[in-house]
């Protein structure tokens, strides 16, 4: 969501990136996520990245979860 990503670029060192997992099952979203993060150059192998969803993908409010993934490990 817009807002949040405006809210959350206000952090030093945060980077926000629009990524819609809605056409994705939900075991591929993180991987997607992490693809989509190399191909635009924002992370490389080795760096650790946060990523927050939800149960539901378009319910506002509805992010539930947190993940910190390790760039390059396999996502489990």
């Amino acid at each position: 969501h817009r807002e949040t990503q405006a809210r959350a670029a206000m952090f030093r060192g945060v980077y926000t990136v629009p990524f819609d997992p809605a056409s994705l099952p939900p075991e591929q979203v993180s991987q997607a996520a992490i693809d989509e993060l190399l191909k635009r150059g924002v992370v490389e192998k080795g760096d650790w990245v946060i990523l927050t969803k939800g149960d539901s993908y378009h319910t506002i409010g509805g992010t539930n979860g947190m993940k910190i993934l390790h760039v390059g490990d396999p996502m489990v």
